[in-house]
């Protein structure tokens, strides 16, 4: 994502002990889409530190409730494995999903309606 001069809203997830930056969820210059992302992110975050920004300034900061429920290593880069952040009743008619072989690397699109129903 690049960091523009519009992007005022931000939403980072920190440990518990706000010592280490985990990922930022959501950057907009829109502040209803971002008050929108700042509630699905306390629950889609149990137990973790989540930070609301306008700019520089701390709009809401809050550990969310419940446990955490990724363990350690599903934490890469810095970023929560996006295979774990959405399930596929999250998924809308614009989103696109493709399966990718291991393998052979071969990648085709899916359709997440057929998957859905099942």
């Amino acid at each position: 994502m690049v960091d523009t001069a519009e992007d005022n809203f931000r939403i980072e997830v920190w440990d518990r002990e706000e010592k280490t930056h985990l990922e930022t969820i959501c950057r907009s210059p829109d502040a209803m889409v971002s008050q929108a992302a700042w509630h699905a992110a306390i629950r889609r975050r149990p137990g973790m530190l989540l930070i609301h920004y306008n700019s520089r300034h701390v709009m809401e900061k809050m550990v969310t409730p419940g446990e955490v429920k990724l363990p350690p290593q599903t934490i890469i880069d810095g970023s929560i494995h996006a295979g774990l952040d959405v399930s596929l009743g999250d998924l809308r008619e614009w989103h696109t999903l493709r399966a990718w072989c291991k393998n052979c690397s071969h990648h085709a699109p899916v359709k997440a309606a057929g998957l859905i129903r099942r």
